[in-house]
């Protein structure tokens, strides 16, 4: 996700647990995301969403 505060954007990745479910996927809440800062788009997919 991109960042943005004033002037100055970054991209931070976050990491979700998830968990299939009734034919989908869900998103498991238990403290159970991490994220950081990251510097490199190079392996990471583009991706809008649906």
């Amino acid at each position: 996700m991109k960042v943005t505060q004033g002037a100055s954007a970054g991209y931070v990745a976050v990491t979700y647990a998830l968990r299939w479910e009734a034919g989908d996927w869900k998103v498991v809440i238990e403290n159970s995301s991490t994220s950081g800062s990251i510097k490199d788009l190079s392996d990471f997919v583009p991706w809008t969403g649906v």
